[in-house]
């Protein structure tokens, strides 16, 4: 209950609800549509290596390989060394998760990441 809490509280939702974030045409939306592509495309030039992607919103998950727990904790471990950061969730298959800055990133940014992971999933791929 203190007043610094209560005024950052309500900043934060005056920007959420005034900055155009959600809808069919906001920026949640627009950056989710946007990764999911980009992943969909790395998925089809890399058959068998990336399922998904699955999610709404701004968290977005796939499965990388076999989805086996110590092949995706490499394959997140090896995203980390190369700049981007994600999460592992779930079992059977275990897969890889973002979730997505929505207030400080763009498709440029989603751009630069797709790259990486592109290039770690090319890399794991030989290596296998």
């Amino acid at each position: 209950g203190s007043t610094v809490a209560f005024h950052s509280g309500y900043a934060i939702l005056q920007e959420l609800t005034d900055g155009g974030y959600f809808g069919p045409e906001g920026r949640i939306e627009r950056l989710h549509a946007y990764f999911v592509r980009r992943l969909s495309e790395i998925g089809a030039r890399h058959p068998g290596c990336l399922k998904g992607p699955f999610g709404t919103g701004a968290m977005i998950a796939f499965s990388v390989f076999d989805g086996t727990e110590s092949r995706t904790k490499e394959f997140v471990h090896n995203l980390f060394q190369a700049g981007v950061i994600s999460f592992t969730s779930g079992r059977n298959p275990v897969r890889v998760r973002f979730l997505l800055p929505v207030g400080a990133l763009n498709e440029a940014d989603l751009d630069a990441a797709a790259e990486i992971l592109e290039n770690v999933l090319a890399e794991m791929k030989i290596q296998a």
